[in-house]
């Protein structure tokens, strides 16, 4: 597949209480997410990330905003303890080449792992397992969210590497959801912060770091290069 750029162009999203008033979640947001490159949707917990999310890849939608393959992640990644590492990626998938699925798997760093039974307690395994059944369906973008929030940090750090390997090396546009500025910052390519979904207001701010210091816990980068002080102590609130 050639990968694009993606345009999200003026999605809404509202729900209806039990007493029948209507909720806007979100309204006219408009964003691009760029091949090549990981973009983040940074907003405090409970702000509608997740609701955004799936009506981006065609789960919950109140109109089809596109006929391309979208893949979604969860924050607790799927897998079929029933099923092997092999399995459970090629779940659903009617047929692949024998040396796709191989070269899938050591992307992803599984191999050796081919006949193993995943435990559901193993987030950052399953997490992999995700990633792969995503990659092999080759989706025009692959969005997760929250799926790594949980993990210790160096795990979260090993993760953060192989997703924008994927975004890079692979070509496939990833969307990333968090609630951390830091987490944001060390993933990124481009942030856009939400501070109201629903004021329509998003910031885009593209992460110049250098990979290193991404993944290096006892490098101490300047919030405040990225964000004012007005947008951190919105999160420190």
């Amino acid at each position: 597949m050639n990968y694009k750029n993606i345009k999200i162009e003026s999605i809404s999203k509202n729900y209806s209480d039990l007493s029948g008033h209507t909720l806007k979640v979100f309204e006219n947001i408009s964003f691009n997410i760029e091949t090549g490159k990981v973009t983040t949707l940074l907003a405090q917990p409970k702000k509608g990330k997740t609701s955004l999310l799936k009506v981006v890849a065609n789960i919950d939608k109140p109109k089809n905003i596109s006929n391309g393959k979208r893949i979604f992640i969860p924050k607790k990644s799927s897998s079929f303890p029933w099923l092997n590492v092999r399995q459970n990626i090629l779940f659903n998938l009617n047929k692949t080449d024998k040396n796709i699925l191989k070269d899938v798997i050591k992307f992803v760093e599984l191999s050796g792992y081919e006949d193993h039974f995943p435990n559901n307690n193993s987030v950052g395994f399953r997490f992999r397992i995700s990633l792969a059944r995503a990659i092999i369906n080759n989706p025009e973008l692959i969005i997760i969210d929250e799926s790594i929030s949980n993990l210790p940090i160096q795990r979260k750090f090993d993760l953060y590497s192989l997703i924008r390997k994927v975004a890079c090396e692979k070509g496939i546009p990833i969307l990333f959801a968090t609630s951390s500025i830091s987490e944001a910052i060390r993933i990124s390519d481009i942030v856009l912060f939400f501070n109201h979904f629903t004021a329509n207001q998003i910031i885009k701010k593209p992460i110049l770091i250098d990979e290193e210091s991404r993944v290096d816990n006892s490098a101490l980068f300047n919030i405040q290069d990225y964000f004012t002080d007005e947008e951190i102590q919105i999160f420190n609130n």
